[in-house]
C-alpha cells in the first residue's frame, strides 16, 4: 500500500504489514500579495513562485477586473482573457502549476488586486 503526500496526513507504505516509512507532512501558510494597477488599462503581473497547489485572488475594492494566463491579452481586451467581476474571487486548488505567473488590468486606476497562494511540499 502507497499513501500521497496531502497537507496534513500520515503518509505511509505498508509492506508485509509493516510500516517502513511514516512522515507527517504540514502545509504551509498562504502567501499574501498585492499587485497595485496603478493605470487604467494596464497590463500587470505576478509570478508565483514554486510548485503552487491552490490560489486565490479579487479585487480589493468594487471593480471589475480582466486576469490572462498570458501575457498581452488585458490591457486592450484581447481574447483569450475573462473578466472576474466585482465582489467575486478567483480560486483553485488541485493540480500543481509550476511559477505561474498571472496577468491583471482594469478600467479604473489605482486598482489593487489581493492573491493569496500555497506551494506543495
Amino acid at each position: 500500500m502507497r499513501g500521497k503526500l496531502l497537507a496534513g496526513w500520515i503518509i505511509f507504505v505498508l509492506v508485509s504489514a509493516t510500516v517502513v516509512f511514516a512522515q507527517i507532512v504540514t502545509q504551509t501558510d498562504p502567501t499574501e500579495l498585492i499587485v497595485t494597477m496603478t493605470s487604467a488599462d494596464t497590463e500587470y503581473s505576478v509570478q508565483l513562485t514554486g510548485e503552487v497547489i491552490g490560489y486565490s485572488f479579487q479585487c480589493r475594492s468594487a471593480n471589475d477586473i480582466r486576469y490572462s494566463w498570458t501575457t498581452g491579452k488585458v490591457a486592450t481586451p484581447t481574447d483569450p482573457y475573462t473578466t472576474l467581476k466585482s465582489g467575486n474571487v478567483e480560486s483553485f486548488s488541485g493540480t500543481s502549476i509550476q511559477n505561474p505567473t498571472l496577468y491583471f488590468a482594469c478600467a479604473a486606476s489605482g486598482k489593487i488586486v489581493e492573491v493569496q497562494f500555497e506551494v506543495g511540499p
